[in-house]
């Protein structure tokens, strides 16, 4: 996932945040879950 503040992740919408997958709103961002209500982990490219 890209990371916070690059051009990728302002292009996609989402960015990885210090391990935690995030998604763009319009008014911030939101941590993302899975179908079982845990928080996503990622990787930072």
């Amino acid at each position: 996932m890209p990371a916070y503040g690059s051009a990728e992740a302002k292009q996609l919408g989402a960015a990885c945040m210090g391990g935690t997958a995030m998604r763009r709103l319009s008014n911030g961002w939101e941590q993302l879950r899975n179908a079982k209500g845990e928080w996503l982990r990622c990787r930072e490219q």
